[in-house]
């Protein structure tokens, strides 16, 4: 997280994808990586809308991969 923080103040784009079109965001989720979902979330909530190649938002990921809290914390900025 903290690297990732450092990366975010130098200009570092957010919204960045892989191969897949996934973001920094579907990788956290799908991992249950807590402190870094929330820091993208709480920056970037728009990113809970970009979808990957497949069609599937992170929180796609973090179910289909039985990330039970991550669902929750997406949960909350979904509102």
């Amino acid at each position: 997280v903290g690297v990732l923080d450092v990366l975010l103040a130098h200009g570092a784009p957010p919204a960045v994808r892989d191969s897949r079109q996934q973001s920094l965001l579907h990788a956290a989720m799908r991992a249950g990586n807590l402190e870094t979902a929330a820091l993208l979330l709480e920056r970037y909530p728009e990113q809970l809308l970009i979808r990957d190649k497949w069609q599937r938002t992170a929180a796609h990921w973090a179910v289909a991969n039985g990330q039970i809290e991550a669902v929750k914390l997406a949960a909350q900025y979904m509102q």
